[in-house]
């Protein structure tokens, strides 16, 4: 087995965390969603899935706990949805949508 030093393993950790986080978040939006969700293509819901994992990025864990994911809405996954389409992949671009994502995400908490 080759040599992983513990930095590779704390950041793969970290990334699995992230993605558990997201794939959580996700299936109780799509329980919450319903018979809607068939609306989503699969793209759309990778980037759901990947909005919210950046999303995770910025929140602390009792925050992001406490999200009412359960709540969340067709139209809210559309709003979601819509910061995905801000053009640029640079750090301000990217920093811009997630701080729109918890904004949309942390109304009610």
């Amino acid at each position: 087995m080759p040599d992983v030093s513990r930095t590779e393993i704390g950041q793969r950790i970290y990334q699995l965390t992230k993605e558990k986080s997201a794939e959580q978040a996700l299936e109780k939006i799509r329980a919450h969603v319903g018979a809607r969700w068939a609306e989503f293509d699969r793209r759309e819901i990778e980037t759901l899935k990947r909005l919210l994992g950046q999303a995770w990025t910025c929140v602390d864990c009792t925050t992001w706990d406490r999200i009412p994911f359960q709540d969340f809405s067709y139209d809210d996954v559309r709003r979601i949805l819509n910061t995905g389409r801000w053009s640029g992949d640079d750090l301000a671009s990217v920093n811009r949508r997630s701080d729109e994502v918890v904004r949309i995400l942390s109304v009610g908490v």
